[in-house]
């Protein structure tokens, strides 16, 4: 659980927060050592009286580019770049940001922008590939469309354009 903890880092943290992702025994400076011992000595640094995760790896920044380059091959009537795109930044979507009981208020908001990213992301490819006559895809995505949203009459929609297609 500590390490999904740390890969969520996005933005400065307080110590407290960081002593409670360590453990409760832990000081700020043996919190930090911790980090930089199981991530690297150059993934953490002060910063305005806090600590920054950086030089790393992060699912959620990698998750939130592939979305947004997603979106731009859509845009760009790319579409089957858009869905394979979405394709792969479907597989670091692991649901939710950190525990639900933590209840810092940028964690919050950060898995609230993850989620309706998430959602709209995949809503899009799940059109673009019924749009490419991609049935199986468009049915798996409008499928997820309705888990994440089960009142989307656009994923509903592709659904039934899905079934039709694939007869």
């Amino acid at each position: 659980p500590r390490a999904r903890k740390a890969e969520a880092l996005r933005l400065p943290t307080n110590r407290t927060w960081l002593i409670d992702l360590t453990g409760p025994s832990a000081a700020a400076a043996t919190a930090a050592s911790r980090l930089r011992k199981a991530l690297g000595a150059d993934c953490i640094q002060r910063s305005m009286g806090g600590l920054v995760l950086t030089g790393a790896w992060v699912d959620t920044a990698a998750f939130a580019g592939l979305a947004q380059q997603s979106r731009r091959h859509l845009v760009n009537g790319h579409l089957a770049s858009a869905v394979t795109t979405a394709r792969e930044a479907e597989a670091l979507y692991l649901d939710a940001l950190g525990p639900v009981t933590d209840t810092a208020d940028w964690v919050a908001r950060e898995r609230e922008a993850l989620a309706a990213t998430f959602r709209a992301m995949i809503a899009d490819a799940a059109e673009a590939a019924a749009t490419l006559a991609w049935w199986h895809d468009a049915r798996d995505l409008a499928e997820q469309t309705l888990v994440v949203e089960p009142c989307s009459e656009r994923g509903f929609r592709t659904l039934m354009r899905a079934h039709r297609g694939l007869g």
